[in-house]
């Protein structure tokens, strides 16, 4: 059978591009370096080096197989995403009382500028 080795060679580099930010991610922190940064700087460089030298050295079915991989963490990502943002929304306006819509806030309380004030 000569497709169960392109589907593992597939399915290896989908798990190297997911655990690739996770990995630089711990590296910086081990060291006491901020790991947001080194996960973009991971993903640009990566991105950068990937679109320049990835159609000469992947093939084209894993590359299809890796975009659609990413549609799907995207949409899922996404989807758990709202449903965050739901439930927080939910607990916050549970949590507003009537003295809090009332209350105006420091921007609110500024004194506008007149045209006296400038000179």
């Amino acid at each position: 059978m000569t497709g169960e080795p392109q589907v593992a060679r597939s399915r290896s580099q989908n798990i190297a591009t997911l655990l690739t930010p996770f990995t630089a991610f711990l590296l910086a922190e081990t060291i006491h370096a901020s790991g947001v940064l080194a996960v973009v700087t991971c993903v640009v460089t990566c991105g950068l080096i990937m679109s320049q030298t990835g159609p000469r050295i992947g093939r084209a079915d894993t590359r299809q197989q890796t975009t659609a991989f990413w549609t799907l963490v995207t949409y899922l990502l996404n989807g758990a995403l709202f449903v965050l943002v739901g439930l927080e929304a939910q607990t916050t306006i549970r949590n507003l009382t009537s003295v809090a819509l009332t209350v105006p806030n420091s921007a609110a309380r500024t004194t506008p500028l007149t045209a006296e004030g400038h000179s």
